[in-house]
């Protein structure tokens, strides 16, 4: 047999080679295109078609050198995430889809109702994510268990905006998608987890609806969501 042995999981088949080296196939949602890779001593094609990717061998490179990681790639890969990537050894060079959607602003409500960009946020580490001059409400939240026990916590929110466009078109004056939303943190953790290793949920967002208020949205989702 040409392999040693073979084993197959849920997305994917592997097959070793006598030099260790392993012939490697996945599907559901693979980027497109072609690269030659070295890991380590061990050399690879690997061909992605969108829908199967493979992971060749071509055998061991006995007196190249050791790459341990940054392992360079030749070739070129399209993704929707990231686009067009071309790669040349340890090099890297990426292209955005023309019409890819991007995140062109994300903002946070003030106390003077005026909206702040988060990219406007001091650059200490240490209040990164404190939001200055935000506006916060807090009100009582109430979720119920599956055990029918009831979770009494507050709940802080502040109000986002997400503005999105198309990569070439937004420049062009292209009329953005404005998306609106609810940042929330509990005063304590919320959901089955509660107390256990994982925890529960200190914070979470949703999505408004038109025309809702912060407090009418946070409301739906005390109604509508689950926290496992």
């Amino acid at each position: 047999m040409i392999f040693e042995h073979t084993s197959k999981e849920r997305g994917m088949w592997r097959g070793w080679l006598k030099n260790g080296q392993s012939l490697e196939i996945t599907w559901w949602r693979t980027p497109v295109g072609m690269r030659f890779g070295q890991h380590g001593r061990s050399k690879h094609i690997w061909i992605g078609l969108g829908f199967i990717q493979a992971f060749i061998p071509r055998g061991i490179d006995q007196n190249g050198e050791d790459f341990l990681g940054d392992e360079p790639d030749w070739g070129l890969d399209l993704s929707k995430e990231f686009g067009i990537v071309w790669h040349w050894g340890r090099k890297r060079k990426s292209w955005d889809w023309p019409f890819h959607t991007v995140l062109l602003a994300w903002e946070y409500e003030s106390l003077t109702g005026s909206w702040v960009n988060m990219d406007d946020r001091p650059t200490d580490p240490e209040n990164w994510d404190r939001r200055p001059g935000a506006k916060r409400e807090s009100y009582p939240f109430r979720y119920t268990l599956r055990s029918g026990r009831v979770q009494e916590r507050s709940a802080t929110i502040i109000q986002e905006r997400w503005t999105r466009g198309r990569h070439i078109l937004s420049r062009l004056g292209w009329p953005p998608r404005v998306k609106y939303a609810i940042d929330v943190e509990f005063d304590g953790e919320v959901g089955e987890r509660e107390g256990s290793w994982k925890g529960g949920t200190i914070g979470c967002g949703y999505d408004m609806l038109p025309g809702e208020t912060p407090l009418q949205t946070l409301r739906r989702m005390e109604r509508e969501r689950t926290f496992s």
